[in-house]
């Protein structure tokens, strides 16, 4: 099992609907993803899988 950005281990999984929502908050994809513990590229798939709505 990999380890999130900043070593921590995820308490639970986020939704996209809060990625998308901490993305809006930071305004910006690598924040968003620092803030929520989470990659980049998992922010930008949560919000790619919303953009298909």
């Amino acid at each position: 099992m990999s380890s999130l950005p900043d070593g921590s281990k995820a308490t639970r999984l986020l939704s996209e609907r809060e990625i998308f929502l901490g993305f809006c908050r930071e305004e910006s994809l690598p924040k968003a993803a620092k803030t929520l513990g989470v990659y980049p590229s998992t922010v930008s798939r949560a919000i790619s899988a919303l953009e298909i709505f």
